[in-house]
């Protein structure tokens, strides 16, 4: 039993009961040694989601800018707004101004929620309809656009919306609306006469048997397109009123009319003062 023991290459190991070897350390393989560590990985993750955050931020921000440059706040112009039924049927004053990329996502409105004359009518809302976009005219190197939004309705319905701007100033693409209408019936043309050398006149129209219209002209030579004349048409009878003068008067406003559609505005002078 006092024999001792053969040498072997682990005898050192051998210390806790005989014929335990402790197994011999081995190189790790090749794929072995390209397998990332645990905590290596996590913070890969970590960052990757960092990033995934940051690009995330940036488009949203992206967005915003996009936006911004879509709208901005210049010098407040009036614009004409009407809404058929309730309201609004009025002239107010409109500082906003927009591309025409903005029309991809939004629409002009006329709120009917405002009973007075006030910029607040004339708004927009998330695009709901195809669009028509018209350059009908360029005055002075500013171009002129008709935005329209088709609906059918009944009695000839068509328009839901339409809009009509101007460009602020020459090759901007900046633009700046001067009617704003949600019509049941409207029409629009250009004429050019004597008092008014190069104007558009917008007719809003009301079916039934009266065929009421009313038209506005736009003066397109002025800084900015204005209301400059207005005349209002429909059905006159003899038996709605009281005298042949005052029918022969009535009668007048078709005159009124066709001279308005050949640029002449019928212009009420007051009276001079005696001396």
């Amino acid at each position: 039993m006092n024999s001792k023991t053969a040498a072997t290459p682990n005898h050192a190991l051998q210390r806790t009961a005989p014929g335990v070897t402790a197994p011999i350390p081995r190189r790790p393989t090749a794929q072995e040694s390209r397998r990332t560590p645990l905590l290596l990985s996590l913070g890969s993750l970590a960052h990757s989601l960092m990033s995934t955050r940051i690009i995330a931020a940036l488009f949203a921000m992206t967005a915003f800018v996009s936006a911004d440059e879509e709208m901005r706040t210049g010098t407040a112009k009036e614009c004409y707004m009407y809404s058929h039924g309730k309201g609004p049927n009025w002239v107010a004053k409109v500082s906003m101004e927009f591309r025409l990329s903005l029309l991809n996502r939004q629409m002009p409105y006329v709120d009917e929620r405002f009973f007075e004359p006030t910029d607040k009518a004339f708004t927009w809302i998330d695009c709901q309809k195809e669009r028509t976009v018209t350059t009908i005219a360029t005055v002075e190197g500013r171009k002129v656009i008709r935005v329209e939004y088709p609906e059918k309705g009944s009695f000839g319905k068509t328009i839901g919306t339409v809009l009509l701007a101007i460009e602020s100033a020459r090759d901007t693409e900046w633009f700046s609306p001067f009617f704003a209408a949600q019509p049941e019936l409207f029409s629009g043309q250009f004429i050019s006469g004597r008092d008014v050398a190069f104007g558009y006149i917008a007719t809003l129209g009301c079916s039934g048997t009266g065929a009421f219209r009313t038209h506005y002209l736009f003066d397109l030579r002025q800084p900015h397109p204005r209301i400059v004349s207005t005349v209002s048409a429909g059905r006159v009878r003899r038996q709605d009123y009281d005298t042949d003068a005052e029918y022969e008067q009535a009668l007048m406003v078709f005159e009124q009319e066709r001279d308005l559609m050949a640029g002449v505005i019928h212009a009420t002078k007051p009276k001079e003062r005696a001396k």
